[in-house]
């Protein structure tokens, strides 16, 4: 082989050398990046869950006549996501995460949670074992949430 030849030869062997190893690191660093935000949008949903589950457990212990109103994310780091409170004492935060559905709950001092008009929805489920449970869904893209104890009984609202 001549001279020239060897060196297009070496010459291509390098290129292809550093080109492996720069789809090896961009692949790396595409994959840290997706982790890094999944794990904000975990912190995100958890903020979110505690915080709702702290704010009802107020409302329950503040006692009757309380009335607050609270702040509310609308998004999850641009991801929609659903509230939900529970009569089996929970609060959910359902949301798509980028490996597929998320969920995580919360417990609360309280089960009794309902509907207090507005863009609030409320759904009864049974489950497995025959046991009916009730979920109260506020609206989260309005930035606010309001409860009131009724007796012991925690409204849940989104309106002032």
């Amino acid at each position: 082989m001549s001279a020239r030849g060897q060196a297009a030869v070496e010459m291509m062997a390098y290129a292809g050398f550093f080109l492996l190893l720069f789809i090896t690191f961009g692949y790396l660093f595409i994959s840290q990046q997706a982790t890094d935000l999944q794990a904000r949008q975990y912190a995100a949903a958890k903020a979110i869950g505690a915080g709702a589950a702290s704010n009802a457990d107020l409302a329950f212990l503040a006692g009757d006549g309380f009335y607050g109103r609270f702040p509310l994310q609308t998004d999850i780091l641009g991801q929609p996501y659903n509230l939900s409170f529970s009569s089996s004492g929970y609060v959910y935060v359902l949301w798509r995460g980028l490996s597929g559905d998320v969920t995580f709950l919360y417990p609360t001092r309280s089960g009794a949670f309902f509907a207090n008009g507005g863009n609030v929805s409320w759904q009864q489920t049974i489950r497995a074992d025959g046991t009916r449970v009730n979920l109260t869904y506020p609206a989260v893209n309005t930035g606010r949430i309001t409860m009131r104890n009724q007796n012991g009984t925690i409204l849940i609202g989104d309106v002032p």
